[in-house]
């Protein structure tokens, strides 16, 4: 039978449940001899590629042209147990790759649906074990080791910490998640256990968590000041005053804006000892409690024409953004201390507690209190901290 009009074959194979291959196929006169042989009856009545499977020499035997048995062999791939969607189950060495293609395919076609065929198993094959690489090294991967850090904002607002952390990290290895509130708050954490580190800035409180055996140890690290900020003409005529004390007073006499913290921070604290020490209880509108960190109040405090008690770094980190400016420092009670304090390790894990000493000792080691002692001064014209280590 001679071909003698186009026509269109989609040749679907099964892997599965979907393989599927689509070719196109353009008859043209052609003689019997180099049409397909697919259909030829084999010992058993099996057709020659649905069921045979011959070396070269044995398809000679039986077909009786040497060309042709070398031309067709078959690709034969064994998957016992495998249906092919409407090809016969594999047998033997027989596999959905060798199913006999539909009737009217010339040979060379044939063999390029088979190809096709193994193209794609072989894809499938790929995507199977670049899944079981990505299991076995990506999500059989261990995370790093870490520590939780609760600090005082006054050392995130500044930087410092930004600088700190990477240094920390290629030291050692560690991780540090940063948890940036006030010192109240930061102490609270540590008593839950919530966090295996802190830096504070309220002796009193810090003392009262130590006492309390909420803490392992404790150290000084790093100091700087307080200081009272507002407008620049000053409308409640704070320069000049002999005290902290003393420049409170005149500002609640005034009943000039001031923005408290109002968040129980080592700034809050210092600024309600400051109130004590001048008697004076601050209510009123003029009075303004914002309950956020020491960035946002001078914000807060700049844009109402107001009055803040801000420690010195912050306020150097920011004075380029706004236009209050220092209007009283130097009080001995406003100086401000830092302290790294290592969480009782009843609250975390050993390997946490380890890490957070490691932290601790990374602080108080000279190399990072040399650093300290120059962090701001290429920016300010001065060091935002003082490094204190072992001044206790």
């Amino acid at each position: 039978m001679i071909a003698t009009q186009q026509e269109e074959s989609i040749v679907i194979g099964r892997v599965g449940r979907d393989f599927a291959t689509h070719h196109r196929i353009v008859g043209s006169r052609q003689p019997d001899s180099i049409r397909t042989n697919s259909r030829t009856p084999s010992p058993g009545g099996a057709t020659g590629l649905s069921q045979g499977c011959f070396t070269p020499g044995q398809r000679q035997a039986k077909q009786g042209s040497p060309e042709g048995a070398a031309e067709h062999e078959p690709v034969a791939v064994a998957l016992p147990g495998l249906k092919s969607g409407g090809y016969p189950r594999a047998r033997g060495c027989h596999s959905w790759l060798n199913a006999a293609a539909p009737s009217g395919l010339r040979t060379h076609e044939q063999v390029h649906v088979r190809s096709r065929r193994l193209n794609s198993l072989k894809a499938l094959l790929q995507f199977i074990s670049g899944l079981c690489l990505a299991f076995l090294f990506g999500c059989g991967s261990k995370p790093a080791p870490s520590i939780t850090l609760a600090t005082t904002t006054s050392v995130q607002d500044t930087g410092l910490l930004d600088a700190l952390v990477p240094r920390f990290r290629e030291q050692t290895g560690i991780e540090v998640k940063v948890i940036a509130v006030g010192t109240g708050q930061a102490l609270q954490l540590g008593r839950r256990g919530d966090a295996d580190v802190l830096i504070v800035h309220d002796p009193e409180s810090e003392q009262r968590f130590m006492d309390e055996s909420h803490g392992e140890s404790r150290r000084q690290i790093m100091h700087n000041d307080f200081v009272v900020v507002g407008p620049r003409n000053d409308p409640a005529g704070v320069r000049g005053s002999r005290s902290a004390a003393e420049a409170f007073l005149r500002i609640a006499g005034g009943q000039a804006t001031f923005v408290s913290r109002g968040d129980e921070s080592g700034t809050h604290l210092r600024e309600k000892t400051t109130w004590r020490a001048a008697k004076v209880t601050p209510e009123g509108a003029w009075y303004v409690q914002s309950g956020t960190g020491m960035g946002a109040v001078l914000r807060l405090a700049n844009e109402k024409r107001g009055y803040t008690l801000s420690d010195r770094g912050t306020f150097l980190a920011l004075r380029d953004k706004i236009e209050l400016t220092i209007v009283y420092e130097g009080d001995p009670l406003l100086l401000n201390r830092y302290s790294v304090i290592v969480v009782n390790p009843d609250k975390h894990g050993s390997d946490e507690h380890a890490r957070a000493r490691q932290f601790a000792d990374f602080l108080a080691a000279p190399a990072t209190q040399a650093f300290i002692g120059q962090f701001g001064v290429d920016r300010f014209g001065q060091p935002l901290f003082v490094p204190d280590a072992g001044k206790e």
